[in-house]
């Protein structure tokens, strides 16, 4: 499989924060300024829009306007010598100027339970601001599985199910996503899960509201299309900001409701940005692998 098709689905996140809030118009004909910042740490290579490579360790971020009921969806939305500061402890850590619309990959190296605070500046808008603090990673104390080599007239694959376990830190709201990859002699591809953990929530994210503190098993089985071979089984446990954990949630509510129903309730896009619109947010990894061999 190609690698750029790897993290689709994980790497939503990106798209998220370029695309978060931008789908909410303007009808009093004045534009709105969008801010979208998000600390990754220890991330796998992503790609944007399966286009462009972005560093495992980054900040990924977008300045620009919102649309107005007058615009079209190719409208011009750069705003003019936009420039954003991060600082943390009051320092400034580093600066970044938005060239257009789009996004911009800075390398840089977040530090897990900083709160960094995001300023940004643009000719004719009010200072944006916002911060977030970047989550302690959570690692995985183990992994159980079981699977079995299943041969039929018409396939041979291998049934697997199991759980991760992890320690949720106490004293503190936590938050996550897993995310399974499958690695053969062909490449790398997402696993499509059956999540059977109760508190697992729309879009697969979860959060410790009931096992604060507690050792706690996320289980899990490959939905029955997805025919798994012989080879590593990735998982990535994803520690997320709370922001992050709400714009998913209202981002897959708005998708997959608001699209599916027509007269659906309209969802609130979640933003943490001051004096406009948008998103800060942070995210850890940890991973771990196990093996599927060959039947013997």
């Amino acid at each position: 499989m190609n690698s750029k098709k790897l993290h689709k689905l994980i790497w939503c996140v990106i798209i998220l924060i370029t695309f978060s809030c931008e789908e909410q118009l303007n009808i009093d004909g004045k534009h709105q300024a969008i801010l979208n910042v998000h600390f990754m740490k220890d991330s796998a290579q992503a790609y944007w829009m399966q286009l462009e490579p972005v560093d495992k360790d980054a900040i990924i971020a977008t300045l620009h306007q919102s649309l107005d009921i007058t615009d079209t969806v190719s409208a011009n939305r750069k705003l003019e010598n936009a420039r954003i500061e991060i600082y943390s402890d009051g320092e400034l850590v580093t600066c970044i100027e938005p060239e257009n619309e789009l996004y911009t990959s800075t390398p840089w190296t977040p530090v897990e339970g900083k709160t960094y605070q995001v300023y940004a500046y643009a000719d004719g808008y009010p200072v944006l601001t916002g911060e977030c603090q970047t989550p302690y990673t959570v690692p995985i104390n183990y992994i159980e599985y079981k699977y079995t080599h299943i041969n039929d007239e018409y396939n041979s694959f291998i049934e697997f199910e199991g759980f991760i376990n992890i320690t949720d830190p106490i004293d503190q709201n936590n938050y996550y996503y897993l995310n399974v990859i499958h690695q053969d002699s062909y490449g790398e591809s997402l696993i499509k899960l059956q999540y059977l953990d109760p508190f697992i929530e729309e879009g697969y994210i979860l959060s410790d509201e009931f096992f604060n503190g507690e050792n706690h098993n996320i289980h899990f089985k490959p939905h029955p299309y997805y025919f798994i071979s012989e080879g590593n089984i990735i998982f990535e446990l994803w520690s997320i900001s709370e922001s992050y954990y709400n714009i998913y949630k209202s981002m897959y509510k708005y998708h997959y409701i608001n699209h599916d129903y027509m007269y659906a309730e309209p969802v609130q896009i979640y933003s943490n940005v001051n004096n406009g619109l948008g998103v800060i947010s942070a995210s850890t990894v940890f991973r771990d692998t196990i093996r599927i061999p060959n039947k013997l």
